[in-house]
């Protein structure tokens, strides 16, 4: 489902993306908190991509949470990732708390 959602943002279609998403981070075990962090952070993407920037900040934050749990660099590094994709929206008042967030390590 991951693959399939990722390759639906790769061409420009987030609202495809974003469903398919959804469904397979529905569909991950509880346990799965690395595969949530990825699944949200392609989420966050997605609706970034169609301008929900509230939306996006929610799904970011809930990815920030988890990740905070898990000691994975894989997780720091999707962080990062996030980062660059919410930068055009950075001046936005969600994705600014964001930033801040990021900056802060919290």
């Amino acid at each position: 489902m991951a693959e399939v959602g990722r390759a639906f943002l790769d061409l420009e279609d987030p609202a495809t993306a974003e469903s398919l998403l959804t469904d397979g981070l529905a569909a991950l075990e509880s346990g799965a908190l690395r595969d949530r962090v990825l699944y949200l952070t392609w989420i966050v993407t997605s609706q970034a991509r169609r301008h929900d920037l509230d939306a996006a900040a929610s799904t970011a934050t809930e990815a920030m949470d988890i990740a905070a749990l898990v000691e994975s660099g894989r997780c720091a590094s999707l962080l990062t990732d996030l980062a660059a994709e919410l930068e055009p929206h950075r001046a936005t008042t969600p994705v600014g708390s964001i930033f801040e967030r990021l900056s802060s390590g919290t």
